[in-house]
C-alpha cells in the first residue's frame, strides 16, 4: 500500500498561512491535551460517541476556553472526544477559535455517512473550510474525522 500525502502549504486558500508549531524560532511550544473521561458507546448508526453528551459538551467548551485564555500552540483532543455539536458552534462562530497561528486538533464523535455528506455540501463552498480526503475510506454507515482548525 502506498501513502498519499495532502500538503496544506500548496493549497490556495491557506498559502501563507504559519504556525506556531511549525516555526522555527528557538522558543518553546505550549501543548494541552484533552483526557477524556467517561464511557464511549457504539452505534451501528453513528459511530462512537460519549455517553453523557450534555456533560461532555460542557467539557469541552471548558477546555477549548482554558486552551484560548492561555494562548495554547497545540490543542488535541482523542477520538471521539469532541462532540460534532463543538465543530458546529465553532464554524458558525459561536465557540472560542484558536489565535492566529495556532492549532487545535479535535478527534469527533462518530457521525452518520448522511449526516457527513449533508455537512461537506453545506459547508463545502467556504473559503475556510478544506476537506481533506483519504485514500480510501469505508464510509458505508459512519466515520470518525479530525478537524485542524487554525
Amino acid at each position: 500500500m502506498s501513502l498519499k500525502y495532502t500538503f496544506l502549504s500548496e493549497n490556495n486558500n491557506i498559502k501563507g498561512t504559519r504556525l506556531q508549531i511549525c516555526n522555527d524560532e528557538i522558543r518553546s511550544v505550549s501543548v494541552l491535551q484533552y483526557k477524556a473521561q467517561g464511557c464511549l458507546l457504539y452505534s451501528h448508526e453513528k459511530g462512537m460517541y460519549s455517553e453523557n453528551q450534555k456533560s461532555q459538551v460542557k467539557r469541552i467548551h471548558e477546555f477549548l476556553k482554558t486552551a484560548d485564555a492561555y494562548g495554547i500552540d497545540l490543542v488535541i483532543t482523542p477520538e471521539a472526544s469532541v462532540p460534532f455539536d463543538i465543530i458546529k458552534e465553532i464554524i458558525e462562530g459561536n465557540e472560542v477559535t484558536p489565535e492566529k497561528g495556532k492549532l487545535w486538533c479535535l478527534g469527533v464523535e462518530g457521525i452518520a455517512k448522511r449526516e457527513y455528506n449533508l455537512l461537506i455540501e453545506e459547508w463545502g463552498n467556504r473559503q475556510d473550510i478544506i476537506f481533506v480526503y483519504p485514500q480510501s475510506i469505508n464510509m458505508s454507515k459512519h466515520i470518525n474525522t479530525l478537524f485542524y482548525i487554525f
